[in-house]
């Protein structure tokens, strides 16, 4: 009899602890310091933070809030009306804190660039990637890179077929001051030669730069005259 008292006493015990466990797993994420937080949060996507804790309680709207909190953008399958919420709830108000934007596929490239003006209130802009982009909504932005000083990372993946001369692109690309990293895919533009720069900022800072296009050597020798740097 007591045997039994005692088996069925450990089982309970041990039902209750494992109970605490469950609880105290569950809410052990909440109790990590602030500090902690933005530390995970950092390896989140701006959508993802936003859909997950942006109305779970005052404390971690707070935190997502934060100007501490940077922000990395991460498009590629959206509705155009989920995405103007995001753009309207997130991207506009947050332009100062997003550190990288990662636009997957054409829809997305263009959606985001006829409704989201980039602009030097994009300040903290370390890193763009654009897949898909067609050589007219190149051209457009081209000039508005110069306005990003933390720009250091730069990805273009062109989708169409029409002529574009690719020295309009390095020529605009070589002078970004602060770029360190530069890849460029087509399947159909080509360099032959790059035209001499005819100042004395001609030297770019790049240290990575990866070429997917057909390039003849003159032109792979324009490209390295004015890349130094790279490693």
């Amino acid at each position: 009899m007591t045997d039994k008292r005692g088996t069925n006493s450990n089982k309970t015990f041990n039902s209750k602890r494992k109970k605490l466990e469950k609880t105290k797993d569950k809410t052990s994420f909440e109790n990590l310091s602030n500090e902690i937080l933005y530390e995970i949060l950092d390896y989140i996507d701006g959508y993802t933070i936003y859909k997950a804790f942006s109305n779970l309680n005052i404390r971690f709207q707070t935190l997502i809030n934060s100007p501490i909190l940077r922000l990395k953008i991460s498009l590629d399958k959206l509705s155009q009306t989920k995405f103007y919420v995001y753009r309207n709830q997130v991207i506009l108000p947050n332009k100062h804190r997003i550190i990288s934007l990662h636009l997957q596929n054409f829809n997305i490239v263009e959606t985001f660039f006829q409704s989201c003006y980039i602009d030097s209130s994009y300040d903290r802009l370390e890193s763009l990637e654009l897949f898909e982009i067609s050589s007219s909504r190149c051209l457009s932005i081209l000039p508005i890179l110069q306005l990003l000083p933390r720009l250091a990372k730069l990805a273009m993946e062109f989708a169409d077929s029409n002529y574009m001369y690719l020295g309009d692109i390095y020529s605009t690309i070589l002078r970004l001051r602060s770029l360190k990293y530069f890849f460029i895919s087509s399947d159909t533009y080509r360099l032959n030669t790059l035209a001499p720069f005819l100042n004395n900022e001609a030297f770019s800072k790049i240290e990575t730069l990866i070429i997917d296009h057909y390039c003849t050597i003159d032109g792979l020798i324009s490209i390295l005259h004015y890349t130094r740097r790279l490693k």
